[in-house]
């Protein structure tokens, strides 16, 4: 019963955008299904049509002249059914075009092989090639519900009315009736299953997309709790192990300058035992901020924080006039920094010390060495007085 609901439920529609990749996919397989199907039916029309023309007796009868127009009708229709298909074989942004000629085609198939049936009873109460061509609709072609009741009921509503026709006597078809009908509810249940579950499957990839992007977007936030400190958004000592021998390899091989520049709040124990441990987050996430806004002109770069108040920046293919300046600039901004505390407005209490070392690494150059120089020089910043950069 629930797949019967299901089935129901398809025949009144699906949501447009599972309707579109069912489109999509089921124009691919149209296209695959086609190319095959559609040369070995025309091929058999013709040499259908070829034989009953050069067979003894020609066209002489109305009967044979029935049949060839139908076998030629057939060709010209499977003919012109696959040229339109390698006409807009590169038309993949409207597979609806694709759709409806294959559409046309399986319309054309079913009333063909209804008409054929019904003007075979002239000599013969045979139904194979009805019940073959609507078993094979059902299987080749890619029909929407509402679509496969509409052609397949209308081919077999024709047959039931016109099955006597042609028939030279009066005879019980009611055989014929209960096998052909029972043979095209089946083909249309086939078709419409066959439609759930092409719209189940893409609906199922649809719900994996989701979680699979919901689960790189956690995976992504985890990665940056992991690899940013929280308090100023800057990268922390895991990301430098990770980032910073690649960095320098680069340098080394290229012969490009590089540069570290270690720097230091001046003073912060004391500074926060002044204003109280908010305002000193703050200093820190503001300081972070100048780095982060200085570092930015740099294409090549990696800003961390390095410890309590103390920050690295790593820069390369930069000239050492260029990072003395910057040096100095980073010392300038820092002291125009102002804060708010409790007492008001904090101007002119935040200096920095910076130490820095720049050089064009040689074969053996080791990174920790240019590090441990720049950290000498912070040293002697703060010796020398503070709120100052120092050259290693």
């Amino acid at each position: 019963m629930d797949r019967l609901r299901r089935l129901l439920g398809h025949v009144k529609g699906t949501e447009p955008d599972i309707t579109r990749l069912v489109e999509e996919s089921d124009m691919r397989d149209v296209r695959a299904t086609f190319y095959v199907a559609l040369p070995f039916i025309a091929v058999a029309e013709l040499i259908n049509a070829v034989l009953l023309l050069t067979a003894l007796g020609g066209l002489s009868t109305t009967a044979r002249r029935v049949y060839f127009a139908l076998y030629v009708s057939l060709f010209a229709a499977s003919v012109a059914c696959l040229l339109y298909l390698l006409l807009h074989r590169r038309d993949v942004e409207r597979p609806r075009r694709i759709l409806n000629a294959h559409l046309l085609y399986v319309l054309f198939l079913c009333l063909w092989g209804t008409f054929l049936t019904i003007y075979d009873q002239r000599a013969s109460e045979n139904v194979s090639v009805y019940v073959t061509l609507v078993m094979a609709a059902s299987v080749i072609a890619r029909m929407t519900p509402l679509q496969t009741v509409c052609v397949l009921g209308v081919s077999q509503a024709l047959l039931l009315a016109f099955f006597r026709t042609f028939q030279p006597e009066p005879v019980n078809n009611l055989g014929n009736y209960m096998n052909t009908s029972f043979m095209c509810l089946t083909a249309i249940l086939i078709s419409c299953s066959r439609y759930a579950s092409k719209v189940d499957e893409i609906r199922s990839l649809q719900v994996m997309t989701r979680q699979k992007e919901e689960i790189e977007r956690i995976n992504a936030r985890l990665r940056y709790l992991v690899d940013t400190d929280e308090l100023t958004g800057l990268s922390n000592r895991r990301v430098l192990d990770a980032e910073l021998p690649a960095l320098f390899e680069r340098c080394r091989e290229q012969r490009r300058p590089f540069a570290v520049l270690m720097a230091d709040i001046d003073d912060f124990k004391a500074f926060n035992d002044t204003y109280g441990h908010q305002v000193g987050d703050r200093c820190i996430h503001e300081v972070a901020e100048v780095l982060r806004r200085a570092a930015q002109e740099f294409e090549e770069r990696l800003l961390v924080r390095y410890g309590g108040e103390e920050f690295a920046v790593f820069v390369s293919g930069v000239s050492r006039d260029r990072i003395a300046v910057l040096a100095d600039d980073l010392c300038r901004r820092v002291r125009a920094l102002c804060l708010q505390t409790e007492q008001g407005t904090c101007y002119d209490a935040v200096r920095m010390s910076i130490g820095w070392s720049w050089c064009i690494p040689g074969p053996d150059a080791r990174v920790s060495d240019i590090i441990s120089s720049a950290d000498r020089a912070l040293y002697r910043a703060k010796r020398e007085g503070k709120d100052r950069a120092v050259a290693s």
